[in-house]
């Protein structure tokens, strides 16, 4: 790779300064090239317009739905054809654009409107496997007129001139001495950053490591298990481990709870929901399905409603508890917007594979050298090289290691976190007396019939057993006065978070 220009006139051009490109933009190996830069760039969608302000737009949408809702139709005579991504493959429809959502472009009549860098490390590979597969032996991309594609003489190409905003790149060969025998590891290079770069996608949520999920998971659990405790103290087998005091107690906020459960299910201002909030959550790597991103965000808008201090009460709701629920709302957050990586984006453990391809592209033929000097750099470069190459599997396989345990770690917060609405509902149900709201309407919007009808049922058999419980009691004073009552060790009103 040099700053330079080569003599002779190009075989094809792309002109973004203006004027007419001897190009054309629906040409199988461009299209293919304009496929791997909109992985490269983690798009899921592209157009290209052959007609006038020719060009191409890379898009990306969060969901299938969003992408079919910005779909619409083109005039014939417009030539706009767009593709999408559908599991892992590139799918063509002529004449639709998708709308909006456009992350790269670059209009070739309107040097305005390129928003990638004609440098731009993936734009330049997208051009390089485009000039392979088309054999075209020499390509100078320069950042005010365009891109030239030129066949080779056969020699290697000397420049005739350094230009400040122009680079080209050019095959090495056996034939062309020393160069030649950096060519083939060089491209090998190049496909193995933009696997990298493929594999860093396949990190269903890289914004956070392992940590930070186990934690979330931790919390969930912990949370789980406080409010099955709490509503455990309101089921028949609790009834005999109370104290008198604690049995009236439980006996009127059960009764209260009820009635205000009666008043709910008569409340025609709202539905009940017609599947159980019971959800089966499946993660998988690089993006989640529609069906998973529609769970994730239903119980983003559950926990966003009920979990606070109003719904929840004081003995749930504490600042740890408020600080730990955020993070589990963050990871929600990045399961659906996960950071797509690209070449200039990658993690630090990428840098040791990028500077093996810089050492590639930056070794040059020197006319001037004598032999034994081009030896030594030649040893000195593949001394690098290997380093670097080794560095980069150590770090591959850390990577798929690592990535291995998130998956394991996701999986057991998407079981957590899927059976903690059905659990919080029970919870938020059982101490309807407590709470202080009025319309209690949204509650019924998160909760199936059959859910609170279970709730209700254990609520009524709890009363039911209270209340002989209460009785056994009187007749057993009456006969044995001096028998003490039974004591507890669970009361309801001192329940702190794990």
């Amino acid at each position: 790779m040099a700053e330079a220009m080569f003599q002779g006139y190009g075989d094809a051009y792309i002109n973004w300064a203006g004027g007419k490109s001897h190009f054309d933009l629906y040409d199988p190996a461009f299209i293919t090239a304009l496929q791997h830069l909109a992985t490269s760039k983690g798009c899921d969608a592209f157009a290209i317009r052959q007609y006038y302000d020719c060009g191409f737009w890379l898009k990306r949408f969060e969901s299938v739905s969003i992408r079919t809702q910005h779909l619409v139709e083109c005039n014939p005579s417009d030539k706009v054809t767009s593709w999408y991504l559908q599991d892992g493959h590139w799918i063509s429809q002529p004449n639709v654009d998708f709308h909006g959502h456009d992350i790269y472009m670059m209009e070739f009549r309107t040097q305005q409107k390129i928003s990638i860098g004609p440098w731009d490390a993936d734009f330049v590979q997208a051009i390089q496997r485009f000039a392979d597969s088309k054999s075209y032996e020499l390509f100078a991309i320069a950042k005010a007129s365009g891109i030239h594609f030129k066949s080779s003489s056969g020699r290697p190409p000397e420049p005739f001139a350094h230009a400040n905003d122009t680079t080209c790149w050019f095959h090495r060969k056996a034939k062309h001495g020393v160069q030649g025998l950096l060519a083939p590891m060089e491209r090998n290079t190049e496909e193995l950053c933009r696997a990298s770069v493929e594999e860093a996608n396949k990190d269903p949520i890289p914004q956070f490591g392992t940590p930070t999920i186990e934690r979330a998971t931790a919390f969930l659990q912990e949370t789980t298990e406080t409010l099955d405790e709490y509503i455990s103290a309101f089921t028949e087998n609790a009834i005999e481990h109370c104290n008198n005091q604690q049995l009236q107690e439980r006996l009127l906020k059960s009764r209260e709870s009820s009635r205000r459960m009666t008043l709910l299910f008569g409340d025609a201002h709202a539905r009940f929901l017609d599947h159980d909030m019971d959800l089966q959550i499946s993660l998988i790597e690089s993006q989640q399905t529609d069906e998973t991103r529609r769970q994730t965000k239903q119980l983003q808008s559950f926990l966003e409603r009920f979990g606070r201090a109003d719904w929840l009460g004081g003995m749930m709701f504490t600042p740890v508890f408020s600080e730990r629920l955020e993070e589990v709302m963050a990871v929600l957050e990045a399961l659906h917007q996960p950071t797509k990586f690209s070449l200039e984006n990658m993690p630090p453990t990428f840098h040791v594979l990028e500077s093996a391809l810089s050492a590639l592209s930056h070794h040059s033929f020197t006319p001037h050298l004598g032999s034994v000097e081009h030896a030594r750099r030649l040893a000195d470069l593949a001394q690098k090289l290997t380093q670097a190459f080794e560095d980069q599997e150590v770090a591959q396989n850390t990577i798929w290691r690592q990535r291995q345990e998130k998956m394991d770690q996701l999986l057991r917060f998407a079981e957590t976190l899927g059976k903690l609405p059905a659990t919080m509902n029970k919870y938020i149900l059982i101490r309807l007396d407590d709470i202080d709201i009025q319309d209690l309407s949204p509650l019924k919007e998160w909760i199936s019939l059959r859910q609170f009808t279970d709730a209700h049922v254990m609520l009524e058999a709890f009363r039911d057993a209270a209340l002989e419980q209460k009785a056994f009691r009187r007749l057993s004073g009456h006969l044995s006065p001096h028998v003490p009552s039974v004591t507890s060790s669970i009361d309801v009103t001192d329940y702190v978070m794990p």
